[in-house]
């Protein structure tokens, strides 16, 4: 709260004191996000849940024409999606790439433009997709950066973190589980980033286990002297069954869970299969999101293949991103209520895919 201004005047040899009243100015409430119980909430305690995408930035040489041209063009990317719904990025990166030249600072232009579009975003890195954890301090320092970077630019309100994406189907869950509580303990005291942090389930982030996301909660509680900040991700494609994101958001009261990623096709495995994600979308928003789930991000806004939402402008839908219009970001309307967690009964998990 603002304190009435005292002004001191000399006149005449007389110290005279004049009061002035201002108007009490009301401190303006945090946009950070916070997670309460399963589900995600803005400041002001309304539901938040996500309709996001990925973006390709820094991440995959192979694709680095996209990563180039999209920070070129930046705004107008921002203003289609703004347009869309869209109301966070996950912002897709790999270390090593991000520490060369001045990647990291284009990296940070970008999240700035994204903010000032209205959407938060989520930092992802990518060195440890598909390996073990077991080298992870090395990366440590990438986090500090881009958490104070952001911290800077006055930021970090519409900030979520995610550490790794897809970690290695080589780490068993209590390799999974140090690994992560030891993430924390790096992120909240040493980066001193209190707000939500994006854990990506093990096995490509397409394993489900409810006793070992707790004891990740109950860490991160530890750390933050009161309720934790988690939430957990899994990624879907049609090499994996339906039935799998289907049991996650059957579930999704238990635990706080997100979608970070879901494809038409996995290259290589799948050809191009929209129904997959026309079938997994409906699913979410008629049966996950009334239970608490926490929404999704579409892989991927521009890319290589036929994953991408958009065509070679980068502004234009192709058929799949309007899918994601059709089936999701017009029937999320966003003011569904909280759901509190109550149950924290551990089902059967489901089987690794």
């Amino acid at each position: 709260m603002k304190q009435p201004l005292l002004r001191i005047v000399g006149l005449c040899g007389l110290l005279v004191v004049f009061t002035v009243s201002s108007s009490i100015v009301q401190a303006q409430p945090s946009a950070a996000l916070r997670v309460d119980g399963v589900t995600l909430v803005d400041g002001s305690g309304s539901r938040f849940i996500v309709k996001g995408v990925n973006m390709e930035t820094w991440r995959d040489r192979g694709c680095s024409a996209v990563t180039l041209q999209q920070y070129e063009k930046r705004d107008e990317i921002a203003e289609r999606m703004s347009s869309l719904g869209i109301n966070a990025v996950r912002m897709n990166y790999y270390q090593a790439w991000l520490y060369q030249g001045d990647n990291l600072s284009k990296f940070l232009d970008l999240a700035e433009t994204l903010v000032d579009h209205g959407m938060y975003v989520m930092p992802s890195d990518h060195t440890f997709s598909s390996k073990s954890l077991g080298n992870r301090q090395r990366i440590f320092p990438m986090f500090q950066s881009i958490i104070e970077g952001m911290r800077e630019r006055g930021l970090e309100d519409h900030l979520i973190f995610n550490p790794y994406n897809e970690p290695g189907p080589v780490d068993r869950w209590s390799a999974w589980i140090e690994a992560q509580n030891d993430t924390l303990d790096f992120l909240r005291n040493t980066a001193g980033f209190k707000g939500v942090v994006v854990l990506d389930s093990r096995a490509w982030a397409a394993d489900y286990d409810i006793d070992s996301y707790q004891q990740v909660m109950d860490h991160d509680a530890e750390l933050l002297g009161g309720e934790p900040n988690v939430i957990f991700s899994n990624h879907w494609y049609p090499n994996i069954s339906i039935l799998h994101p289907r049991i996650v958001s059957d579930n999704a009261n238990l635990t706080p869970v997100i979608f970070g990623e879901i494809g038409q096709m996995n290259p290589g495995v799948t050809p191009p299969t929209p129904r997959y994600v026309q079938d997994l979308l409906d699913y979410v928003v008629e049966v996950g999101i009334p239970n608490s789930h926490n929404g999704v991000f579409l892989w991927l806004w521009s890319w290589c293949d036929r994953n991408s939402a958009t065509r070679e402008d980068y502004l234009t839908l192709t058929n799949y991103g309007q899918i994601y219009v059709d089936h999701y970001l017009s029937k999320v309307k966003g003011d569904e209520p909280v759901v509190k967690r109550e149950n924290t009964a551990t089902p059967t998990a489901t089987a690794t895919p």
